[in-house]
């Protein structure tokens, strides 16, 4: 054998113990797995750190997190190149002189082609997650099927796919994902509410001008940042806030919670960091953060301190302070300002607190017209339509406004004129209910009053139906009404009358009520003011009203209530209170003064007169059989001297004297004047 033939045996040789077969198969494969592991934990290294650095966004991160599966490839190419071509000369060149104790040809072809397959799967790994990253940078989407770690400062680690960019408006740099807009108003596109825009633009004024250009330089005066708006919903926070990024001149960016929150573990924390972030980047700039309350929790309330809630407030502190260097107008608003963490409120985050309140008189009127306009009502109607309805809704809020003119646009089509009664059906329409009246309330004209009382109970209707006619006349609608007088005058039964005659809403409480829970009034005010037109009936009123000295112990729920019926925090329209009580000498003498309770309207036991017209309804609606003796007139002089309340239980007594003996065998009874002798004393028993 030449000595070329030995080297070749001894190289072969070698060759097949160290790249070939199974154990050579298995130790290539595993050699690819490290590169592979290897290349992930670089990977993952490079995402906490050049992610953080860049920005998950940037072309320089994509070649950063590419690289080392890159690299990765290029070493499996020159291993697959080496490996292979060993086991092709071990397998296929030097077969001739191997050892008869080894795998025939086909055997190591097939071992060959089970590699080289396991080599191109390895490869192909190493292709996929830069492809897919490339995916993700130069299609603005999440990568399909990929799942990996992802480095949050100050927050752990997280496991979540790329969050998509918003694309950015033109100008501007397609990685924001947040970016700005030109805001369309400023305030003198906004009709009213002067103080609350002076207020805010010398807030925003105050902020820019202790803004520096340069966030490495000292400001020239104490930084100042962060407004925050507060008030009830519709009121028009976000508006408002778009009309001062017009007036500083400023782009407008505009986050949510829904903006910000994700099902991903921490990345609600990353997506505040990104957003103040992006603001930084878009500087000069108003940041306008809506349903801040949802952000900044009590942490007190969170279920630990290692919650997403709690991590995210963290966060969002840390930003609030770090914005004072840079040149954004931080803005917050929140319909919850109890809520909010005591800590992020305080001066030195949020420097300036302004409330939104319920639109004027100046901006109703404006809020009604455009409406009007913008929906095309072509019924006429009057300017002082307009303004009183505007006087009426004080206290509502702009969305609320906006809501009825809408209605009534829809409810008007058929008509040619608009009064101020349309206004005001459309309103309780979106309102949906009048309170609680009970089913069965009679009308005023279906009771039965003294004529005086009747007389003066009827005025007091005319002038709730007609309050636009009334007002232009120089009259009012009384603000509070006192009924008093024996039980069982009907008192309670006219209040509701009263509410179902003049189609205001009804509101019933008791003083009791109102004594066990002082928060009860502040309940009842607000109910009556979203329900308005609204009669509030308080039941025994004595109760809750009696003279202060008597019970030190009620004085301070009877000086909120009285507070609240004088509208001393700001009168409420069209809400009138109506007091009833047995004993009007107990009440205090101050809740008796005018502009609290001022019509009074007594309750006395009803004459014969009236008590024969209650006998006679009540005869013809009566089912049971009544003697022919038993007449109105007959009946009256039995009853008189009863309340209103006890002839009516005394009929139906006598009525049931009458079935008892029917039942017994009785086939001709009927109700008699005796009956009705037997019920009087029964029901009158200890009166």
């Amino acid at each position: 054998m030449s000595a070329k033939t030995n080297y070749l045996s001894v190289a072969g040789t070698t060759l097949r113990y160290a790249g070939h077969g199974v154990a050579g198969t298995v130790g290539a494969t595993i050699y690819t797995g490290i590169l592979t592991a290897l290349a992930c934990g670089i990977w993952w290294l490079y995402d906490g750190l050049f992610g953080w650095l860049l920005g998950r966004e940037s072309a320089v991160y994509f070649v950063l997190m590419a690289l080392p599966f890159l690299v990765q490839l290029g070493l499996e190419l020159v291993m697959f190149g080496f490996v292979t071509a060993a086991i092709v000369i071990g397998w296929l060149v030097v077969y001739p002189v191997d050892l008869p104790y080894f795998m025939t040809l086909q055997d190591k072809q097939l071992l060959l082609t089970l590699y080289i397959g396991l080599q191109l799967i390895q490869a192909a790994i190493a292709l996929y997650i830069p492809s897919e990253l490339w995916d993700e940078y130069a299609r603005d989407k999440d990568p399909s099927g990929i799942m990996y770690f992802r480095f949050v400062p100050d927050s752990g680690y997280t496991s979540a796919p790329s969050a998509s960019t918003t694309t950015a408006p033109a100008g501007q740099s397609s990685s924001l994902k947040y970016p700005v807009a030109s805001p369309t108003i400023a305030f003198k596109d906004v009709v009213g509410m002067e103080d609350l825009k002076k207020r805010l633009l010398s807030a925003g004024q105050a902020i820019t001008a202790s803004a520096t250009p340069d966030p490495k330089k000292p400001s020239p005066g104490k930084p100042r940042n962060g407004i925050l708006l507060h008030g009830l919903p519709g009121n028009g926070k976000t508006l408002f806030v778009e009309a001062l990024a017009g007036e500083l001149k400023l782009p407008f960016l505009r986050a949510t919670f829904g903006d910000l929150a994700s099902k991903w573990v921490n990345e609600t924390t990353e997506n505040v960091t990104q957003l103040f972030r992006d603001a930084k980047a878009q500087a000069p700039c108003l940041l306008f953060i809506d349903e801040i309350d949802t952000l900044l929790v009590k942490r007190d309330n969170a279920v630990s301190s290692d919650s997403e809630s709690t991590k995210t407030a963290g966060a969002f502190l840390t930003e609030l302070v770090d914005i004072r260097k840079h040149q954004v107008v931080l803005v917050g608003a929140t319909n919850y300002l109890d809520q909010l963490d005591p800590t992020a409120i305080r001066e030195g985050r949020f420097d300036f607190k302004i409330e939104v309140p319920p639109p004027d008189q100046a901006a109703r009127e404006a809020i009604i017209s455009a409406t009007l306009r913008k929906h095309n009502v072509t019924a006429s109607y009057a300017d002082d339509t307009v303004k009183m309805a505007a006087t009426r809704w004080n206290g509502y809020s702009a969305a609320r406004i906006t809501a009825v003119i809408e209605e009534l646009a829809h409810s008007v089509d058929n008509q040619s004129v608009v009064d101020l009664s349309d206004f005001m059906a459309a309103l309780r329409t979106i309102q949906g209910r009048k309170g609680n009246i009970p089913e069965g309330t009679r009308k005023l004209d279906q009771m039965h009053f003294r004529e005086d009382v009747a007389a003066q109970l009827r005025g007091i209707a005319n002038r709730m139906l007609h309050i636009e006619e009334v007002e232009a006349l120089g009259g009012t609608v009384p603000a509070g009404l006192l009924f008093y007088g024996p039980p069982g005058t009907g008192k309670t039964a006219t209040a509701r009358s009263l509410a179902k005659t003049t189609g205001w809403a009804f509101l019933s409480v008791s003083g009791n009520e109102l004594l066990s829970n002082a928060g009860r009034i502040d309940e009842v005010m607000k109910e009556a003011s979203e329900l308005r037109p609204c009669i509030v009936f308080i039941d025994e009123a004595d109760d809750v009203l009696a003279q202060r000295g008597s019970n030190p112990y009620t004085s301070s729920i009877t000086n909120k209530l009285l507070t609240a019926t004088d509208g001393a925090g700001g009168k409420v329209p069209d809400v009138v209170f109506i007091a009833a009580t047995n004993l009007p000498e107990a009440m205090d003498t101050a809740a008796m003064r005018g502009g609290r309770f001022t019509e009074k309207i007594e309750f006395t036991l009803p004459d014969r007169k009236a008590v024969e017209a209650f006998v006679t309804e009540w005869m013809q609606d009566a089912k049971a059989r009544i003697a022919e003796a038993v007449t109105p007139p007959a009946a009256s002089v039995v009853l008189e001297g009863q309340s209103i309340a006890n002839v009516h239980e005394i009929l139906k007594q006598a009525a049931n004297l009458m079935i008892e003996r029917k039942l017994s065998g009785d086939a001709a009874a009927a109700v008699t004047l005796d009956d009705v002798r037997r019920a009087a004393e029964t029901v009158g028993r200890f009166q």
